[in-house]
């Protein structure tokens, strides 16, 4: 006989929904914890056997993915817009967070990626690096083209700083490689 358990968890700030399957789909606990990591670890050390645990995508599922997922079997973070179980009937947490365990049990729930720290941290820093080259580029432009028109040549500038910084821009250009220097 499975002895797995399948734990639905509908979160919000202050609390969380949690309803816990067995393997044959009986509810074996409906409960409310607190959404800090200290309750919710004593409440998944308290049951036993192999745990599975799903929750919706939300502001808080990269921070409670992290918490629980040393002390459970599998964790599911799940994409809201596609639980087509979920829209029908009451919208109660209890509700959901039974739905969402039954999607589980059912292997019905597609998830939504959630790597590691260092992965996500990484991948937050590559972004940011992206975003400052896009608006330096931008920037870079903008200077460029007030202090130069295609049919007059080059404008006053209102001040000595752009007429430097446009200087920086034309000598960056031209570096070897053609790419801009940073």
């Amino acid at each position: 006989m499975k002895c797995d358990k399948y734990i639905g968890m509908d979160v919000h700030q202050a609390m969380t929904v949690v309803v816990v399957l067995d393997a044959d789909g009986r509810v074996i606990l409906e409960t409310m914890v607190l959404t800090e990591a200290a309750a919710i670890i004593r409440f998944v050390q308290s049951l036993s056997g192999p745990l599975r645990v799903t929750f919706e995508e939300s502001t808080q599922a990269a921070w409670l993915y992290e918490v629980i997922r040393t002390y459970v079997t599998e964790v599911i973070v799940c994409d809201p817009r596609r639980n087509k179980l979920l829209e029908d009937g009451s919208k109660a947490d209890k509700v959901d967070a039974r739905k969402l365990a039954e999607l589980l049990r059912a292997g019905l729930l597609r998830s939504v990626y959630h790597g590691h720290e260092a992965t996500r941290n990484l991948k937050e820093l590559v972004r940011a690096y992206e975003t400052l080259s896009i608006d330096t580029q931008r920037t870079m432009a903008r200077i460029k083209a007030s202090a130069w028109h295609p049919d007059t040549g080059p404008r006053s500038l209102p001040t000595q700083t752009a007429r430097a910084m446009v200087g920086v821009i034309d000598r960056r250009r031209n570096t070897p490689t053609g790419r801009v220097a940073v």
